[in-house]
């Protein structure tokens, strides 16, 4: 890594989030967090630099709240990065909202999500997060407002507050503050986000067994049948270029070109028998490694 890289990453895991010591209070973008990673985290004080690859990817969503912020302008009066706190049993939890949007007739939250996968329907974790905000801060009515950074693409995802749902969060949040404080009792959980966790060296619920995690498994799936209808689909190409004699054909969306593809290698069978010795002193074992999916 350059002198430049370096400098960064050293700055940016020293840079203030403004949302103060995370191991001391639950907030509410962790309703689904793993406990394991939680507790090595706010209970054993554990703090691990992240790399660059990965702050680049979390400031994304910074860069995605400048978005939006610049998107409301002067017009909307708003309020950002709004603070609210459980009380009495609940005082361990906090939020942060990315932004109280006050309209004529009535104030919403916003929380901003970037992604490169925009969901059909709203994550489970974004709608527990707001039904919190818009219970601490006694509001009806929220917006998830998701982008992808890369492509531009977005989607608007409206959270109504629903106390049954709010008070059984609350619930299950207590449950889960009290088991990460306890003599080791939390329960860690496998999710696509262990491949970016900074514990997965040492978390012991993901070397636990061979299972796949939901969201794995359904990724995997998915990949095997795309494959499988990649091959299929090229297949048909090319048996249609072979039948009307093309090498090169262009359509509105794709242009198909069959290239001669030449290489001179080694005839390694040759070089065996003729000279063996310069065989054996040139031969080297190469390893890598190769993904299937049954």
């Amino acid at each position: 890594m350059g002198t430049l890289a370096t400098h960064m990453e050293k700055n940016l895991n020293e840079r203030d989030s403004g949302l103060g010591d995370r191991s001391l209070y639950f907030g509410a973008s962790e309703i689904l967090a793993c406990e394991e990673a939680m507790y090595l985290s706010k209970v054993q004080k554990r703090k691990k630099p992240r790399s660059l690859q990965e702050l680049i990817v979390l400031i994304k969503g910074n860069i995605g709240e400048t978005l939006v912020e610049w998107g409301l302008g002067g017009a909307i009066k708003f309020d950002s990065q709004v603070e609210c706190q459980g009380a009495g049993e609940y005082e361990f939890l906090k939020a942060h909202a990315d932004f109280v949007v006050h309209f004529p007739n009535e104030s919403i939250i916003v929380e901003v999500k970037t992604t490169n996968d925009i969901p059909e329907t709203i994550r489970e974790g974004w709608y527990l997060q707001v039904q919190v905000q818009l219970g601490l801060l006694g509001l009806k009515r929220g917006k998830v407002f998701a982008m992808n950074l890369n492509t531009g693409h977005h989607a608007e995802f409206d959270v109504h507050f629903n106390r049954l749902v709010y008070e059984s969060t609350l619930r299950a949040v207590k449950e889960k503050w009290d088991r990460i404080h306890g003599p080791g009792n939390f329960r860690g959980t496998k999710s696509a986000l262990c491949a970016y966790c900074s514990f997965k060296a040492e978390c012991q619920t993901l070397k636990s067994d061979d299972s796949l995690p939901d969201e794995i498994d359904a990724m995997a799936k998915e990949l095997k049948a795309l494959k499988k209808k990649m091959a299929v689909m090229e297949e048909n190409v090319r048996a249609f270029m072979y039948a009307a004699d093309l090498k090169r054909a262009r359509g509105k969306s794709a242009v198909v070109d069959i290239a001669p593809k030449t290489s001179k290698r080694l005839d390694f069978d040759k070089l065996k028998v003729q000279h063996p010795d310069v065989y054996k002193a040139c031969l080297k074992e190469a390893g890598g490694e190769v993904m299937n999916i049954y």
